[in-house]
């Protein structure tokens, strides 16, 4: 699953012994634990599915689900996973038995079980559609009236389409049959052998016998799909979209870079392409940002854009393409053998799709500095209560996706570059050769990749395994040097850990030496260097010039948080912009700005700084992730009457800047769009607002200085702008945009315009839809809207809504999938100022049974509020001491 629009997304029906099966719908709950899995997992082998599925009626789908498999041993009953449909008929080895299904799962008596020979159970059933993106998700496109079927199925949801095992280390082979619209595409893990009308209206397709592989990457896509078809090799491959969406979509850059991937991977792993087709699917309303699901990836619309594509929206498309192939062979070919594993899905595909990219695309160090946005992801993730380590306790299936997050991906990603610089990438590639002849359509842990990398570099990991891989924290570098006669006499590097997160570990690392040469910051000598110890003296370092500044982590290797010195903090603030290493400035960028979170750089220092060197900074990448506005504003003090003078004074300074670089004819577009997403998020003066407004003006003089056209995409983009500042006449704005753009993502983007006004009674509307089961909206809007609802200006409004947000989190936590409970915990309140009541604290104490996902989301909104109050307070005392030391002299 690609880590670029992660949504988290909880699970349905907790199962408990003292609870009737309609109390057990009506709580909503459900999982499989990992005590549960063993204990199938120890029951039955040799599994087979045969589907007999029928797409034709508006409200659910009907199938005939076919078990076959083997029985290892007596047990008291077998639990089949199948959650929240109807079972008409239930056959154990062709006896009619009584059924026996409590909402979440069948049990089937171990009377009517075969011990030591095949078995087979058919079951007869029916279930809803879905609408948030969960099982079989249905959407229907408002543009033209045409159906879209899609399925989701990570961690346990292959049990919303069909009765089955649901765990990942049951791996099976599937036949499928599917009766679907005569017009309609039927996508799966293999290309269908026959299609045979049934009468004017349905035809029946028929898939043959699948690669054997886990239920949650099994997959049916249906509907009236546009398609391209192309080959590489000899594997077909096949892209299809939405009819109406379908003139946005650039097929040359999804197919060229399919193509290179299909042709890099095989290689490179010394292992082929394991299925028989390669299909992707953009499916509507996906709830994350790609899946991996065998020869048939999905991927999220928002990988669409109505106009012309940035350089590193590109890139971020082939990122994901490229993510999402490596699960072929890692997590597909070869699958964690429970979710506490995951990080050998995700960590192994973050990473690998930049490698490759960085070999077979041109600019590779632009995909590197991509790579280092994930890293800061993690980062983040790390410092939080709720971090654990990249392999991590996993006792339920509901669990399982609260650790989709920048521990996973990014870090876990982080932790493999880092290892494939130690042991050497010659040695990485032949470990995963032998990783996959070894353990090919099985199932493993990480002793098993451990290992068979162990063996390849002839190096013991374990002792490595244990420093990176299962603890937590990020490792602090600091630089000590000494010169004499503009010499090097002396060089140390220490490291040290967080007192609640003490393990140092083992970095491979590169250190590079700066110095100021006709005003620019140039890299005159770099040293390869391994810590291992507390402190670390580098004597290859003696006798060179002396540095400007030393950066401990160049190349980006590590995966540590280098302390920046007050000297060099005032060399930075004199010099940043000289640096020509567009990842190197970067890295220094988001240093200072984690010296910002954690309390030891003033927000109005960095404020000052990004407000003075932006002109200067002409990396697109670089200006959207480390010159920090939005974030600038958002922390900023604002409650004395000097605060809020010093506060307008930033803001106004800001639009007049970013403006000025918005009309400046000699930067690129890619950087005026990063830019102008900026200038939308802080702009709030009049004039401003009015020149965002003439933007929409494509004939108007500001559109005209922008040298770039403002496509569909960035108009919403404006008026959504527009809206949360309240402009004039803002609902004929939004109405007469929704008719010039009646599409699918048109109707979506007007109702996030309409919430996002501070209209109390609007976003009263929104919190009622959350609470209605029966409410029309689908997740994917319901989502969007919670997401953009209060935006940083209605802070008051999100908190006049705080009491009233935990009791409508309790009723919507019973009432409904707790997808929603997730989704809708965003609008949960914020607490900046000392004297602002914590009303997150009480409620997380008082609700241990809180479900997971739900959990972490409140608990990192409360950290991040007590980090707010932590910038806020060393401003203000930065302040006061300043004042001090100024009334002194």
């Amino acid at each position: 699953m690609s880590n670029l629009i992660i949504i988290l997304i909880g699970f349905v029906f907790i199962i408990s012994c003292t609870t009737s099966p309609k109390q057990e719908m009506a709580n909503n709950k459900k999982l499989l634990t990992v005590q549960d899995a063993i204990k199938r997992k120890n029951q039955v082998d040799q599994i087979e599915y045969e589907l007999d599925i029928t797409l034709n009626r508006d409200k659910e789908f009907t199938g005939v689900a076919k078990i076959k498999f083997n029985v290892l041993n007596d047990t008291n009953s077998l639990r089949v996973d199948f959650n929240g449909g109807n079972v008409h008929q239930v056959f154990a080895n062709a006896k009619n038995i009584k059924i026996d299904y409590n909402g979440s799962y069948l049990k089937i008596p171990s009377k009517y079980l075969l011990k030591d020979q095949p078995n087979e159970i058919v079951v007869s059933y029916s279930h809803p559609y879905m609408t948030n993106s969960h099982g079989l998700h249905r959407t229907v496109d408002k543009e033209d009236g045409r159906v879209y079927l899609h399925t989701q199925f990570e961690p346990f949801n292959a049990n919303l389409l069909f009765p089955c095992f649901d765990q990942p280390d049951l791996k099976a082979h599937y036949t499928l049959q599917v009766t679907a619209p005569i017009n309609w595409q039927v996508i799966s893990s293999e290309r269908e052998i026959k299609k045979e009308a049934i009468n004017k209206t349905f035809q029946k397709w028929t898939f043959p016998k699948s690669k054997k592989f886990s239920t949650y990457i099994f997959s049916l896509i249906a509907g009236d799909f546009h398609v391209w078809e192309d080959q590489v090799n000899d594997i077909p491959l096949r892209l299809f979209a939405r009819k109406s969406l379908a003139k946005y979509v650039k097929p040359d850059i999804w197919l060229t870079t399919t193509k290179k991937g299909l042709q890099f991977f095989p290689q490179y792993f010394n292992t082929p392409y394991p299925y028989s087709k390669y299909d992707q699917i953009i499916t509507p309303e996906l709830s994350s940002g790609a899946m991996e699901n065998v020869g048939a990836v999905t991927f999220n619309e928002l990988f669409i854009s109505r106009g012309k594509k940035t350089a590193r929206q590109e890139r971020d498309l082939k990122d994901v393409i490229y993510h999402e192939m490596a699960h072929m062979w890692f997590g597909n070919l070869v699958t964690m053998k429970w979710w506490n594993d995951l990080w050998l899905n995700e960590s192994f595909a973050t990473f690998v799709s930049t490698l490759g990219l960085s070999k077979t695309e041109r600019n590779a160090d632009s995909f590197w500095l991509d790579f280092n946005g994930t890293k800061e992801w993690a980062y983040w993730e790390d410092r939080l209560v709720t971090t654990h380590p990249i392999l991590t306790d996993v006792k339920t299936t509901e669990e399982a996706f609260s650790n989709f997050d920048g521990i996973t991906y990014g870090k876990g990603a982080s932790s493999l570059r880092q290892l494939v610089y130690y042991i050497g990438e010659d040695k990485f590639k032949k470990g995963l050769a032998s990783y996959f002849k070894k353990y090919a359509n099985g199932n493993t842990t990480l002793d098993n990749f451990i290992s068979s990398l162990s063996e390849a570099s002839k190096l013991d990991l374990n002792d490595w395994q244990k420093k990176w891989l299962q603890t937590t924290g990020v490792n602090s570098l600091s630089v000590n040097y000494d010169c004499e006669n503009e010499k090097i006499i002396n060089f140390q590097i220490s490291q040290s850990a967080q007192a609640d997160h003490p393990t140092l570990r083992p970095h491979k690392t590169l250190v590079a030496l700066i110095k100021k040469q006709k005003n620019q910051l140039k890299v005159y000598n770099v040293k390869d260097v391994l810590l291992t110890d507390p402190s670390t003296l580098v004597e290859s370092f003696k006798g060179l010039a002396c540095p400007d500044i030393v950066y401990p982590n160049y190349k980006d290797y590590a995966f540590v948080n280098p302390q920046l010195d007050q000297k060099t903090v005032k060399f930075l603030e004199d010099n940043i912009e000289k640096i020509s290493d567009h990842l190197l400035s970067k890295m220094l960028w988001m240093d200072l700005w984690r010296m910002v979170r954690d309390g030891k750089y003033d927000i109005r220092s960095y404020g000052k700084l990004i407000l003075n060197k932006s002109p200067y900074v002409k990396d697109p990448g670089t200006f959207k992730n480390a010159l920090l506005f939005n974030e600038v504003t958002y922390y900023w003090p604002k409650k004395s009457i000097n605060e809020k003078i010093e506060y307008e004074k930033f803001v106004t300074e800001s639009e007049k800047q970013l403006w000025k670089l918005l009309s400046n004819k000699g930067r690129s577009s890619d950087l005026k769009k990063e830019i102008l997403n900026i200038y939308l998020q802080i702009i709030n003066d009049k004039k401003y607002l009015d020149i965002a407004h003439q933007l929409l003006n494509p004939k108007s003089k500001e559109a005209s200085s922008l040298g770039f056209t403002i496509d569909q995409d960035i108009r919403w983009k404006i008026i959504q702008s527009l809206a949360a500042k309240n402009y004039k006449n803002i609902d004929q704005i939004i109405t007469t945009e929704h008719e010039r753009d009646n599409s699918f993502r048109g109707n979506k983007e007007a109702l996030v315009a309409k919430a996002v006004r501070p209209d109390w009674q609007e976003k009263e509307i929104w919190i009622q839809n959350f609470l209605n089961p029966k409410s029309d909206y689908s997740l994917d809007i319901l989502r969007s809207v919670a997401y953009y609802i209060f935006p940083n200006n209605q802070v008051d409004l999100r908190n006049k809504y705080s009491k009233d947000f935990f009791n409508d989190l309790d009723k919507i936590t019973k009432e409904r999938d707790i997808s929603y409970a997730n989704s809708f915990a965003s609008l949960g309140p914020v607490f900046c100022e000392a004297d602002d009541p914590d009303l997150l604290t009480p409620y997380l104490e008082s609700n241990p049974e809180l479900s997971p996902l739900v959990a972490k989301k409140l608990k990192i909104k409360r950290q991040e509020s007590q980090r707010c109050r932590t910038i806020r307070n060393f401003t203000r005392q930065n302040t006061s001491e300043k004042l001090e030391t100024s009334q002194k002299l």
